[in-house]
């Protein structure tokens, strides 16, 4: 898809592209992507149980 191929799509990371320069320019340079991460695996893991249990109740659900 041609919408991120500006100055020709050459020197553009994924990080500019996603967060744009300037917040790109900040972001750690990270090879893996997250769910190669074990504590990003861990965290979707975490909130996977407010998730199932607001789906399952609902958000205002009453005894």
């Amino acid at each position: 898809m041609g919408f991120f191929k500006r100055n020709g799509g050459q020197g553009v990371t994924e990080a500019t592209r996603a967060a744009g320069s300037g917040l790109a320019a900040v972001l750690p340079e990270n090879p893996k992507p997250w769910y190669r991460t074990a504590h990003l695996i861990q965290l979707n893991l975490i909130l996977l149980v407010p998730l199932m249990s607001s789906a399952s109740v609902g958000y205002d659900g009453k005894s």
